[in-house]
């Protein structure tokens, strides 16, 4: 009997309930791990839904960011298009003036031309006649 006890196999009581033990652990653990996947199924469930509803969701901005992006070029164009009419306005005005300005330099013009003339002539017949007198 001592000879089965040091050197054979153990009892098969305790064999028994470590097998047990280990099934009742492979449970456990299968049971977590079960536990688990549901909630990585429940999550994947979850994110291919708000995936599904991402491309409707991307559509939106973009069409919200074109839109957007329409009315500021709208306003923009609009408040060139203000702009340039305001200019076109004024440079009517200046071309108004400088056409009136025209005749009357040139007027003015002629008159100190013809008024050089007559004194540079004066001034000359009276240097003329200051030496030939001398």
């Amino acid at each position: 009997m001592s000879d089965t006890q040091i050197g054979g196999p153990p009892p098969a009581v305790p064999a028994r309930s470590k097998v047990e033990l280990l099934y009742q652990e492979i449970l456990r653990e299968s049971h977590q791990l079960v536990g688990r996947m549901e909630l990585l199924t429940q999550r994947q469930e979850e994110m291919q839904q708000s995936l599904q509803s991402l491309p409707a969701v991307i559509r939106r901005a973009g069409q919200e960011a074109a839109s957007q992006a329409a009315d500021q070029s709208t306003r923009s164009m609009l408040e060139a298009g203000r702009t340039i009419a305001h200019l076109t306005g004024e440079l009517r005005v200046t071309s108004r003036a400088a056409a009136s300005a025209v005749p009357a330099v040139a007027w003015r013009t002629g008159l100190l031309c013809m008024a050089s003339a007559f004194f540079g002539t004066a001034l000359c017949t009276t240097l003329i006649m200051l030496f030939n007198h001398s």
